[in-house]
C-alpha cells in the first residue's frame, strides 16, 4: 500500500513538473499535437500547438512540440527558436537541447549541434538519441574515434540503429 502511495505520489510530482498548472484545454491541444505528429499532419500538429501556447504561453512541453513538428517539415530555424523556447522555459530540459542540436547540425551549424547534444547528455546521461546524434555527426564531421565511442554508448543505451552505424564505419 505505502509503495503504491509512494508511486502515485512520484507520477503526480512529474506530472506538475511537465504539466504545471495548464489549463485541462492546453493539455489536450498539446495531446492532439502530439498526435497528430506521430501520423504525419505535422500542419494539423502546429495548429493544435500554437492553440496550447495561447492558452499558456508558460507551456514549455507545447514549444518542444511545436519544434518537433517544424523539424520533420525541414523548418529548423522555426525548430532552434521553439527548441529554444522551451529551454527558456525549462533550462534542464534535455531532450529539448537534443532536439535544438539536431536542428543545429541540419543548418550545418556543427559546433552548436556538438555543444546541444553534450549539454543534453550532461543533463540525462542515459539519453541514447543525444549519443546516437553526436555520434552521427562526429562520424560526418571525421572523427571516427569519438564517433565509435558516442554509437556504442547509445547500442548499449537501447539505439540498435547506432549499431547499424557503428558497422558502416568500421
Amino acid at each position: 500500500m505505502k509503495k503504491n502511495i509512494a508511486v502515485i505520489l512520484i507520477l503526480f510530482c512529474i506530472s506538475a513538473f511537465i504539466y504545471p498548472a495548464n489549463d485541462d484545454d492546453a493539455v489536450k491541444d498539446l495531446s492532439g499535437g502530439i498526435n497528430k505528429i506521430k501520423a504525419g499532419d505535422y500542419e494539423g500538429a502546429i495548429n493544435d500547438l500554437n492553440q496550447a501556447i495561447k492558452i499558456d504561453p508558460g507551456f514549455g512541453m507545447a514549444y518542444l512540440f511545436r519544434g518537433v513538428a517544424k523539424y520533420r517539415m525541414s523548418d529548423f530555424e522555426g525548430a532552434i527558436k521553439d527548441d529554444s523556447k522551451a529551454i527558456e522555459l525549462n533550462p534542464k530540459y534535455a531532450q529539448a537541447f537534443a532536439n535544438r542540436g539536431s536542428a543545429k547540425a541540419s543548418l550545418k551549424d556543427f559546433t552548436g549541434a556538438i555543444k546541444d547534444f553534450n549539454k543534453a547528455i550532461a543533463l540525462d546521461p542515459k539519453n541514447a538519441g543525444a549519443y546516437a546524434s553526436r555520434g552521427y555527426l562526429e562520424n560526418e564531421m571525421g572523427d571516427k574515434k569519438d564517433a565509435v565511442k558516442d554509437l556504442n554508448k547509445a547500442g548499449k543505451l537501447g539505439d540498435n540503429n547506432a549499431y547499424d552505424t557503428l558497422k558502416k564505419i568500421h
